[in-house]
């Protein structure tokens, strides 16, 4: 399944039941680049609206109590494909409804992204209002979907992550602490000049039903870019929304980066599903000829529901840290299912699992496992790839290292004393 499908409110409301206009949107979502336009992305259904007639667009929104508008006008020059401008005749034709900010709307635009940067979850709709036979009608369709743009290319190295609707981030809501991470990145380091003295800034929403759980944390650059992810202690509330969630629980992410004066220079943003992470604690046991995953689950009825189609298809791939990155041990393609009915499970594999077609720091499996037990490095970090989530990443994992010369060294200390014994033994003898 994709990492974020997108979650949309699909409710038109209409004013005037003379109009039927239910259902006018299939999809929709604002994607913003902070403190400037604001896109109004759009799937139409077949709906009529008589642009004849006259129409006028609105991005509407509600902070505290009061009800405000930015106009949305139609695009008379330079206009991209399917953006609602001057010569627009069918709404099925629109996809864009384009906020643009202009000297006239400054204040209003600066006045909406102080509420948003208050509170990300204000609500907002796309009105459209059109004349019929002299009746005003009203289409208004609510946005819960938000993006941010990479405007900066902090992450345009990245192949995996689209950058016109925000990086791909993602939630886990695990029983330590609630983890937010990049997709496919394995270190946090921005690729963009974010000056110095930045701070980044997390807003994460959890959303079930009415009930809203944020979380906010704050680090400086500097050490932000050595992380992996952002994680999030725990308290009672926390552990009792956690308690709460349903498989339609949904996440919104919001990573700020903030000068040295507290201004926010740079944002992304994604909105889409809560994964619930149900692994408790994992260690990671090396042999010889082996690799032994150890789990503990957790035992919440939905970590068990949202398993039960697990099709045998788990990946996991091994890091050891280098410096500031991170180099690929091995990775191994399994074809054991997580079973989270149990309290715990062990799953061992060996270079028969060992994935050739990726590139790693060695050329050969066996060749990586010994660099692997010869560097014994500490900082290390084990992604699980399962057929529910696309990327578990855990850099909490216990590392234990199993010592194959152990058994040897043990019997070569018992052989020496009691070759000492026995030598001592003689020696006392013929002093004797």
């Amino acid at each position: 399944m994709a990492l974020f499908q997108q979650y949309i409110l699909l409710v038109s409301i209409v004013e005037h039941t003379k109009y039927n206009g239910t259902g006018c949107f299939s999809g929709i979502q604002m994607v913003y680049d902070i403190y400037g336009d604001i896109d109004i992305l759009t799937t139409p259904n077949n709906c009529y609206v008589n642009f004849a007639a006259g129409v006028t667009v609105f991005f509407d929104y509600t902070y505290k109590s009061q009800n405000k508008q930015i106009p949305i006008y139609a695009c008379t020059f330079g206009c991209v494909e399917g953006e609602y401008n001057s010569t627009t005749l069918n709404f099925q034709d629109i996809a864009t409804y384009r906020v643009k900010k202009t000297p006239a709307l400054a204040a209003k635009f600066a006045d909406f992204y102080t509420a948003f940067v208050d509170n990300r979850l204000i609500k907002m709709s796309l009105s459209i209002k059109f004349n019929t036979n002299g009746v005003q009608q009203t289409i208004k369709q609510f946005i819960d979907n938000k993006a941010a743009t990479d405007t900066l290319g902090c992450i345009a190295n990245d192949p995996q992550t689209p950058t016109y609707f925000g990086l791909a981030l993602y939630t886990l809501v695990n029983p330590d602490g609630l983890i937010v991470q990049i997709r496919d990145v394995l270190t946090n380091k921005m690729n963009c000049d974010t000056g110095t003295g930045s701070t980044v800034k997390l807003d994460h929403y959890m959303i079930e039903g009415t009930n809203v759980d944020r979380r906010q944390l704050s680090v400086e650059i500097n050490e932000y870019n050595e992380m992996i992810g952002l994680k999030v202690e725990p308290d009672l509330k926390y552990l009792q929304f956690r308690q709460q969630m349903s498989a339609d629980t949904k996440s919104l992410i919001v990573i700020s980066i903030a000068d040295a004066n507290g201004n926010i220079i740079y944002e992304i943003c994604s909105y889409g599903q809560a994964f619930l992470g149900c692994f408790k604690q994992q260690a990671l046991h090396i042999y010889k000829d082996k690799q032994c995953l150890r789990v503990t689950f957790d035992t919440l009825p939905l970590c068990q529901a949202q398993y039960l189609n697990d099709t045998n298809r788990n990946t996991i791939a091994i890091y050891y840290q280098d410096g500031l990155s991170y180099k690929a041990v091995g990775q191994y393609d399994l074809h054991v299912a997580m079973d989270y009915s149990k309290y715990s499970q062990e799953t061992c594999f060996t270079c028969t699992e060992f994935n050739t077609a990726q590139i790693y720091v060695e050329n050969t499996c066996s060749e990586n496992q010994k660099r692997f037990l010869k560097e014994k490095v500490s900082k290390s970090i084990l992604l699980v790839y399962t057929s529910y989530y696309e990327q578990i990443l855990s850099d909490y994992i216990i590392f234990e290292y199993q010592n194959v010369w152990i058994p040897f060294v043990v019997t070569t200390i018992l052989l020496t004393v009691l070759v000492a014994s026995a030598v001592v033994s003689i020696y006392y003898n013929w002093v004797k």
